[in-house]
C-alpha cells in the first residue's frame, strides 16, 4: 500500500499510507519538525514521524491545491491547527510505518490507526476500558477475534479523544464505545460524547492495521 484515500458521505476526507511502499525520503517541512525529529534516536522513528506529517500535508494539498506548503501546528493539550486555514479541522496518526490523516472543512475530526500486533491486552484494558467494554473484547471469540475487537475499541477511543482535543490524557475510560462497534457488527455508528454527536467509522487499512475515524459537524 502506498497512499490510498477517500471521503465519507457528508464527512471528512481521509488518507492512509505505508511508508515502506513509498520510494522517497521524508524531510522536515520546517524548523519545528526538524527539532522534534532530532530528538528521536532511531532512524525508523524519525522516518515514521516525518511520514505521518507528510501524509497530512499531502491530503491538504490534494483537497486544497491552492494552498502553499501547509504549516502544521500540533499541541499536547489541544487539537492540531492549520494556521492559514483556521476553518479546517485535521487529525493524523501513526503506528510504526503506517499512518492515517483526516481533513474536514468544518466541525471536528479525529483519526487513529494501529498496527495489529499480538499482545496481552488485559493490562491495557484495565487502564483504558470499562468492565463492559473489557468483557466485550473477551467474549469476541478466538484470540484473533479478541485482538480485532481490542484494536477497534482502542482506535475508537483514541479518535474520540482527539476530537475532544485531549488525547489519552483525557482519560480513555471516559469514552464509551458501543458493543456492536467493538464486535464488528457495525462499522459505522453514532455516539454522544459530552453533548456532541460523533460518527465513528472504520476505515479499511488492510489486514495488518485497524483505523477508526470520528467526526462531527459540531465544534
Amino acid at each position: 500500500m502506498k497512499v490510498k484515500g477517500g471521503s465519507l458521505a457528508a464527512g471528512p476526507d481521509w488518507a492512509i499510507s505505508d511508508r515502506r511502499g513509498i520510494q522517497r525520503v521524508f524531510d522536515p517541512a520546517d524548523a519545528v519538525e526538524k527539532s522534534r525529529a532530532s530528538k528521536l534516536r532511531r532512524g525508523e522513528d524519525v522516518a515514521d514521524f516525518l511520514h505521518a506529517r507528510w501524509l497530512m500535508r499531502h491530503l491538504i494539498q490534494q483537497r486544497r491545491p491552492q494552498m502553499e506548503t501547509p504549516v502544521l501546528q500540533s499541541y499536547d493539550d489541544a487539537r492540531p491547527e492549520l494556521p492559514r486555514a483556521p476553518d479546517v479541522a485535521l487529525s493524523w496518526s501513526k503506528s510504526g510505518p503506517v499512518a492515517a490523516a483526516a481533513l474536514s472543512g468544518g466541525g471536528i475530526v479525529g483519526i487513529d490507526i494501529e498496527r495489529v500486533i499480538a499482545r496481552d491486552t488485559g493490562a491495557v484494558l484495565t487502564m483504558t476500558a470499562s468492565g463492559t467494554e473489557a468483557a466485550a473484547v473477551a467474549s469476541a471469540g478466538n484470540e484473533t477475534a479478541q485482538l480485532a475487537a481490542f484494536y477497534r475499541l482502542w482506535t475508537a477511543k483514541e479518535a474520540v479523544l482527539k476530537c475532544r482535543g485531549e488525547g489519552l490524557r483525557g482519560g480513555a475510560k471516559s469514552v464509551e464505545i458501543p458493543l456492536a462497534f467493538i464486535h464488528g457488527r457495525a462499522d459505522t455508528i453514532t455516539i454522544h460524547d459530552r453533548g456532541v454527536s460523533l460518527a465513528l467509522s472504520v476505515i479499511d487499512a488492510g489486514p495488518d492495521a485497524v483505523c477508526t475515524l470520528a467526526f462531527s459537524a459540531q465544534k
